[in-house]
């Protein structure tokens, strides 16, 4: 078999160069939830015009400022919260996070996933 630079000038291949190259352009990025847009809050506006009145406390902040003048309450608040079975299973989950659950679904389809 021959290859291209064995063959004589009238089988040699012609490249028209005249031909310009296809230019695709760039597709738009698709954007999914922009009928939102008209919802949205503009740049540097808050929602809660408000805000935190100045000075607040959280809740957790506030037990920890209990628990920090007093630490013999942390200790009793702890010997009683373990006496519940329920606090317990809480703090090992907290620890250890949730157990796995597993199961079976059965789904019926219209058509055999093979036809899509």
């Amino acid at each position: 078999m021959s290859s291209d630079s064995e063959l004589s000038p009238k089988q040699q291949p012609v490249i028209d160069t005249s031909i310009e190259p296809i230019v695709v352009p760039k597709a738009k990025p698709v954007r999914l939830n922009e009928h939102l847009n008209d919802y949205k809050w503009p740049k540097g506006v808050s929602g809660n015009s408000k805000g935190r009145p100045v000075g607040s406390v959280s809740p957790i902040t506030a037990i920890k400022q209990v628990f920090d003048k007093d630490p013999t309450l942390f200790k009793a608040f702890i010997r009683e919260y373990m006496q519940d079975r329920n606090n317990l299973k809480h703090i090992v989950e907290m620890i250890d996070g949730k157990p796995r659950q597993s199961g079976e679904i059965e789904l019926k389809l219209p058509k055999p996933l093979d036809d899509v």
